[in-house]
């Protein structure tokens, strides 16, 4: 039988939500979060994110192959948001922003998250216990990433299959308590290793010299190695779905289902020569395009949004969410309540081969400004040129503009303001020699 008391309370949250949008200042065009989702304090979040997860491998964003039947289950009950990007195509710098509602040249200098609010550290002021779980390297306490975090665990392993223990415990553990716990793991990232629950997705015909794992920092040689390649990234993707179907399952187990926001996500996509590259070494769409799916478990309805939302946008959208505003000013901005009109999408780019680049988007035009000698400038219409094939050149009328608003918004020259952040140091000063060993171990550094 239905609770009639959940009626009743589901009836006032959409009546709330209506009259919310009858207030609206119609002078701008505001983004449909709320139309989806209530504001409710009190829940927990629980946040699931996988390293170098590029949106359009999962199913729910048009994958050809059944890589996610898992998260795709999961998207049929939540919100789906099909223009979400990372402010960044690195992990820390794309966690910079998330934790603290900046851009990274702001919030990641010399390779460190500076000192100020976080969105753990806001969340614990109001009463949340929170936690982060990972099996990156790059996320750790010598970085600074565990400010505001009553619990931060970096697991010395790159096998997702050795994380899930703990953050299985750490469900049950804080199931009693407002919570505000995110896993951060490390599949689909390279190496790309043969799985043989993913078997299905690979050649069996291929018998080159990448058959059992693809290592970081490679190069490809024939159109026969960019198919097998992707076929592993894919197949990587599958095990990572199999690790969110045990996570959807502990929350179940816990009874959390109906009190928690649960967040798939992830911090950059991966590339596989679409522009010449690998891995993620640019700021075209299949690096900086990101899956976010939020599930509500008092959701007014499912369904997909397209509102522009970069990960920078995270701190103060959740804390609305949850009813507990953040009240200063961050780059980020709430994009359940901000006028989204003139809304600029930025990112940057600190690349392992000291390539620095930054990229700005309003509406459906990118432009990508380098930092090479040559200062090379690139446009796309995204409406009409969704792969970034046909650069639009110099003469296209929104270059300078864009161009003008990118200054604006980073505070003077991209490429200046990028390397003064980074000011000299290398990635691997402070870390320990273990340290630098993962983080060689993942391409990070050579």
């Amino acid at each position: 039988m239905v609770n009639r008391s959940i009626l009743v309370t589901r009836w006032l949250m959409l009546v709330l939500a209506l009259a919310m949008c009858m207030g609206c200042d119609r002078s701008g065009r505001r983004g449909d979060l709320h139309q989806f989702i209530p504001i409710e304090p009190g829940l927990n979040v629980i946040v699931i994110s996988f390293d170098a997860l590029r949106a359009d491998a999962l199913g729910v964003y048009n994958a050809q192959k059944k890589t996610s039947p898992v998260i795709d289950s999961f998207a049929v009950e939540a919100l789906v948001f099909d223009q979400a990007h990372s402010t960044a195509q690195s992990t820390p710098t794309s966690f910079a922003s998330v934790f603290t509602g900046r851009m990274p040249f702001r919030s990641f200098i010399k390779w460190k998250l500076v000192s100020e609010q976080t969105l753990a550290g806001y969340l614990h002021e109001k009463g949340y216990v929170t936690s982060f779980i990972t099996d990156n390297v790059q996320i750790n306490k010598e970085r600074h990433f565990d400010q505001g975090f009553d619990h931060f665990e970096v697991i010395e392993s790159s096998d997702d299959a050795d994380m899930l223990p703990k953050v299985l415990s750490s469900i049950e553990q804080y199931k009693g308590d407002k919570f505000f716990s995110w896993f951060h793991f490390l599949s689909p990232h390279a190496p790309y290793d043969y799985y043989e629950m993913s078997k299905q997705f690979y050649d069996s015909n291929y018998n080159g010299r990448f058959k059992q794992s693809v290592p970081v920092n490679y190069t490809l040689e024939s159109p026969e190695e960019i198919k097998y390649v992707r076929q592993l990234y894919d197949g990587k993707v599958y095990y990572a779905d199999n690790i969110f179907a045990n996570i959807i399952e502990a929350i179940k187990v816990a009874g959390l289902m109906d009190n928690t926001v649960i967040i798939l996500t992830s911090d950059h996509g991966e590339e596989f020569l679409e522009h010449g590259g690998t891995e993620h070494d640019s700021l075209f769409e299949e690096v900086v395009k990101i899956p976010l799916i939020v599930r509500h478990p008092h959701a007014l309805r499912s369904g997909r949004t397209d509102i522009p939302y970069a990960n920078v946008d995270f701190f103060p959208t959740l804390s609305g969410i949850l009813g507990v505003p953040c009240g200063f000013s961050l780059d980020g901005i709430d994009v359940g309540t901000a006028n989204l009109d003139e809304k600029v999408t930025l990112a940057i780019a600190m690349t392992k081969s000291e390539k620095f680049e930054a990229s700005i988007r309003q509406r459906n035009v990118k432009l990508i400004e380098s930092c090479t000698p040559k200062k090379q400038r690139q446009i796309f219409d995204l409406n009409n040129d969704p792969m970034e094939k046909a650069n639009l050149g110099e003469g296209h009328l929104q270059i300078k503009d864009l161009s003008a608003k990118l200054r604006e918004a980073m505070g003077g020259d991209p490429c200046r303001i990028i390397e003064s952040s980074v000011q000299g140091v290398a990635p691997s000063e402070g870390l320990s020699k273990e340290q630098v060993q993962k983080l060689r171990s993942l391409g990070y550094i050579k």
